[in-house]
């Protein structure tokens, strides 16, 4: 018998007998598949989804997500879409297909897809947390030039990856680097080099950045500015 492509479904065969058979037991599974969660338990540890859980679920639930950098390991099997319920956890979920890595942000469930094999793995959504300024004019030296205060948690990637910013005037007779600061301790930098308007975007670790309730984001101007003017920064934050 032929299977369908892409979940593997068999088809009923030309000569076969008790077809209701086959034709009864594919609505089962499409129904699984439109419908059904799957709850994915983290009292022990990371989760890895079998082939066959993957398969026979639309919704898989985080359940006792309470430690910060839990992953689920979807397999490389099929093209799909699936949510990932994270409205229990109490921190970040990432998902995780290869070398590719998706986060759902606690309190959130958010649609995912991937194309059947290794690594592909997209999410769709906005789990975005604003943080962005823009300053109009010469850049004082030594100044907190934006401030907030997290109602929820939120994270910066490892060297603020998604970034943006720019200067309307870059400086001119040296580098600027503006200091990130989350309750007075840095944690990265956003660079102008000499001469140059973009920036460069880094962090103090070598993971992301979580920034808790009731935690204050800064950035800050150094002492020497050499110039610099009019800009914009926008870190790339997401809820979770």
């Amino acid at each position: 018998m032929v299977d369908t492509p892409n979940y593997g479904w068999t088809h009923a065969d030309a000569g076969q007998n008790n077809k209701t058979v086959t034709y009864n037991t594919a609505l089962d599974d499409i129904s699984k598949a439109l419908a059904d969660a799957h709850d994915m338990d983290f009292t022990s540890g990371d989760v890895t989804l079998t082939t066959q859980e993957w398969h026979d679920h639309l919704i898989f639930r985080a359940t006792n997500l309470s430690v910060e950098g839990r992953k689920v390991t979807i397999p490389a099997s099929e093209a799909r879409f699936a949510l990932i319920d994270n409205v229990a956890g109490t921190v970040a979920l990432e998902v995780v297909n290869g070398t590719t890595t998706v986060i759902v942000g606690r309190g959130l469930v958010m649609l995912i897809h991937t194309d059947g094999t290794t690594n592909d793995l997209t999410m769709a959504g906005d789990d975005s947390e604003p943080c962005e300024f823009n300053y109009v004019g010469a850049v004082p030296a030594s100044t907190i030039l934006y401030r907030k205060k997290a109602a929820q948690p939120f994270w910066l990637a490892d060297d603020l990856a998604g970034s943006q910013g720019v200067a309307g005037t870059a400086p001119s007779g040296g580098a600027v680097a503006f200091d990130v600061d989350v309750d007075g301790t840095k944690i990265g930098e956003v660079s102008f080099a000499d001469g140059v308007a973009t920036p460069t975007f880094t962090t103090s670790g070598s993971t992301r950045e979580k920034i808790d309730v009731g935690e204050v984001l800064t950035i800050e101007s150094p002492g020497t500015v050499h110039s610099i003017a009019d800009i914009a920064i926008a870190l790339r934050a997401r809820r979770g």
